[in-house]
């Protein structure tokens, strides 16, 4: 037997698609032919195109004549408009009344003037009192401000290196409630008021207006100052 056909026997699988594959190939190649010889022949072919229908009158030439000159002419923007009129009713006039008769004038009789008044001799005028000037009140006095009061606390004493003691308060005002805290010597003022006089480990003494207090450590003490 054929060598060939033994083989394409035993791969009859590609044999079949090699086939299937010839086939197409022919088939597209005919559809391409027979495509462009369609175009060919349409192409060589007269088109006739139709004529749209007329719908509306194209040869008119109205519009492009100027208007009539004569007086029957009629302008289309001109338009009228017939409106009846009802006639009107004519009231008749009332007749005229008749006028009484004139009456006779009778004469007037001239008013008696009035006489004229004697004149009276002018009194004297006497001198105008000027008039009292009204008094200004005195503004009452305006009120004193309150009294400030300050409040002095003794923390204490030290002895410094020159062996100066060195006497530690604090004073407190009603006005600003701000703590000042100072550290004075003999002589000193506690707050630029009370003059420091002495002090100890128990007291500070302190002198304002000619009187004399003593405050102990660790306590306070409330100075009423006025303004």
């Amino acid at each position: 037997m054929n060598p060939v056909l033994l083989k394409i026997q035993k791969e009859w699988e590609r044999t079949l698609l090699a086939l299937v594959f010839l086939a197409v190939l022919v088939c597209l190649a005919i559809f391409a032919f027979l495509m462009l010889n369609r175009e060919d022949s349409s192409g060589s072919e007269k088109s006739v195109s139709r004529t749209p229908h007329a719908y509306f009158d194209v040869t008119s030439r109205i519009y492009m004549n100027g208007p009539a000159l004569d007086k029957k002419a009629r302008s289309p923007m001109a338009y009228s408009l017939k409106v009846r009129i009802p006639p009107t009713v004519e009231k008749p006039k009332a007749q005229d009344k008749p006028k009484a008769q004139d009456k006779p004038k009778t004469a007037e009789k001239p008013k008696p003037k009035p006489q004229d008044k004697p004149k009276t001799a002018d009194k004297p005028k006497t001198a105008e009192k000027p008039k009292p000037k009204p008094q200004d009140k005195p503004k009452p006095p305006k009120p004193a401000p309150p009294p400030i009061k300050i409040t002095v606390k003794y923390r204490g004493l030290m002895e410094l290196a020159d062996g100066k003691p060195v006497a530690f308060c604090t004073s407190t005002s009603s006005k600003d409630k701000k703590a000042r805290p100072a550290s004075l010597h003999k002589g000193d003022k506690v707050h630029g008021l009370f003059v420091i006089e002495s002090f100890d480990d128990k007291a500070l003494n302190l002198s304002y207006e000619g009187k004399k207090v003593g405050v102990l450590r660790g306590k306070e003490h409330v100075f009423t100052v006025k303004q």
